[in-house]
């Protein structure tokens, strides 16, 4: 219940800040696996107080990277 709920409020604050809902599932990479892209639940955690996670996210490249941002080992 209340974690459906806010993810529900994160979902409506994303949109009131882009003007637009976040996307189901990115795009790909060149040379990455089909299955390596980011989710909507990437682009939600500064909207559930998880900005430094965020923070610590390169979009630019697959989320399978080893080594991502310097502070997760996988993902």
């Amino acid at each position: 219940g209340s974690t459906i709920r806010q993810l529900g409020i994160a979902i409506q604050n994303y949109e009131y800040t882009y003007k637009i809902l976040p996307f189901g599932k990115g795009p790909s990479y060149p040379g990455a696996p089909v299955y390596a892209r980011w989710s909507q639940h990437a682009l939600l955690l500064p909207f559930i107080e998880q900005m430094n996670l965020h923070q610590s996210l390169n979009f630019s490249y697959p989320p399978e990277t080893p080594g991502m941002g310097g502070v997760l080992a996988f993902m």
